[in-house]
């Protein structure tokens, strides 16, 4: 019996903590594909937990699992408020080699040690979103926000 949650975490994990092997190799994206059943009477199903971070500093992870659609297997999304890009995608469809912007980022980190102009509305957002959480957790705790803030 799998929880998805269980294994959005480790990965989490396991990401932070290579982080540094991995920008410094150029690894983008880190895939995690489970044969498992989310109960003990259920059927098994396969589960796929994707960790990406183009940029070095915001990883994102997508969960998806496999399904029967029109006679062909497709990633279906299980993430909590957004898609993730894979979402209907057949899952024989080929991963990219690079991603966008990876040639621009590559060059502004080798030329001056600094990141792609574009990253940085990426980053700023996860920056303010962080501070936000970080504030809502700190007014909650201390009893002085609803928790529906």
């Amino acid at each position: 019996v799998v929880q998805p949650d269980f294994y959005d975490t480790l990965l989490r994990k396991l990401c932070t903590k290579y982080s540094y092997k991995m920008n410094r190799l150029g690894i983008t994206t880190v895939e995690l594909k489970l044969t498992c059943r989310l109960s003990a009477d259920s059927d098994t199903m396969v589960l796929r937990v994707v960790a990406t971070n183009p940029t070095g500093f915001v990883l994102n992870i997508d969960k998806y699992y496999e399904a029967l659609v029109e006679g062909r297997t497709v990633f279906k999304c299980i993430n909590r408020g957004n898609v993730g890009p894979l979402d209907g995608l057949d899952t024989n469809t080929p991963y990219e080699k690079s991603q966008k912007f990876e040639n621009q980022r590559a060059r502004a980190m080798a030329s001056s040690e600094t990141l792609y102009a574009y990253d940085w509305p990426l980053l700023f957002e996860s920056a303010a979103l962080k501070q936000w959480l970080d504030y809502h957790l700190q007014r909650s705790s201390s009893g002085g926000a609803s928790a529906s803030a």
